[in-house]
């Protein structure tokens, strides 16, 4: 807002080694000093405001890094989520790539869908998911699965209070407590938030192991 703009980096990113592109044929300068395509990021500080010049126009930039947690990338044909936005029900295929917080690369797949989920939780910009991917996968070492769940977390600013209940509960010894791992989103390229990569609640033998012709869920 306000030509104010941040470039989030995920936990394990190095910053002197990240490379800045351009995709304009105008000047850029940021500080005085012009971009190139391929310079790397080395010399500037993060959570520090820097004016860029592209053109005429000025814009403020803020490099920021998260915090010591995964990351997700999912990346759709049309490389927007305005069509899944529109209305709940709305699915695209994709592309996901999971690594863990030390920028190990865990898992690459195809997504047979991505579309939106919840009621109240959908309301808000920052979006709720389910996913379902095109062959079973283990999401950072909660077992093998098709579904899985995004939790936005959008009402509760600390992106803690499922977390720890998901993990209390586990600690208690709760049965069948879903798995879940925060994790930063990326979509198609631009951040989206610390999300809360959960299991869904499903008959499963890595989920819940029962046997449907003797219980029930």
């Amino acid at each position: 807002d306000d030509d104010v703009y941040y470039a989030f980096l995920p936990g394990y990113a190095r910053p002197d080694s990240a490379i800045l592109y351009k995709n304009t044929f105008l000047s850029l300068k940021m500080d005085g000093e012009r971009i190139r395509d391929g310079m790397t990021c080395q010399g500037l500080s993060l959570d520090t405001p820097y004016r860029v010049q592209c053109g005429k126009k000025t814009y403020v930039l803020t490099f920021l890094q998260s915090g010591n947690i995964p990351a997700v990338y999912i990346d759709v044909p049309s490389g927007s989520m305005e069509y899944i936005h529109e209305e709940k029900g709305n699915e695209e295929m994709g592309d996901i790539r999971v690594y863990t917080e030390s920028g190990v690369p865990v898992y690459q797949g195809k997504l047979e869908s991505i579309k939106g989920r919840g009621n109240g939780t959908w309301k808000p910009e920052k979006k709720p998911y389910s996913l379902k991917l095109a062959e079973a996968g283990d999401l950072l070492g909660m077992g093998e699965a098709q579904k899985w769940i995004l939790l936005a977390n959008a009402f509760d600013t600390t992106n803690l209070r499922n977390k720890i209940t998901y993990d209390f509960a586990k600690e208690a010894g709760l049965a069948y407590t879903p798995d879940c791992e925060l994790v930063d989103l990326y979509l198609n390229g631009t951040y989206a938030g610390v999300y809360l990569l959960s299991e869904r609640i499903e008959i499963a033998d890595t989920r819940i192991d029962i046997d449907p012709a003797e219980s029930f869920l």
